[in-house]
């Protein structure tokens, strides 16, 4: 029985599902977490490489003061 077929282009992915076998609230619902999944992960690298660059900024504007005790 044939009840899940995956087609992969270029461009998209095409998961062909039997009603008869799933129900449309549950591939509602993975479709949702799949989207919340995919958003999180964007915003964790979007926040990573703004971390990055802070931390960076900051060992920079750090390195280059003289401070009382050093002298």
């Amino acid at each position: 029985m044939n009840t899940l077929k995956i087609e992969i282009s270029d461009q998209e992915y095409l998961i062909k599902l039997k009603k008869d076998d799933f129900s449309l609230s549950l591939i509602k619902n993975l479709v949702k977490r799949v989207k919340e999944e995919h958003n999180q992960e964007l915003s964790e690298i979007n926040y990573g490489s703004e971390d990055l660059k802070y931390s960076q900024l900051n060992y920079d504007s750090t390195s280059r003061f003289d401070y009382l005790g050093d002298k």
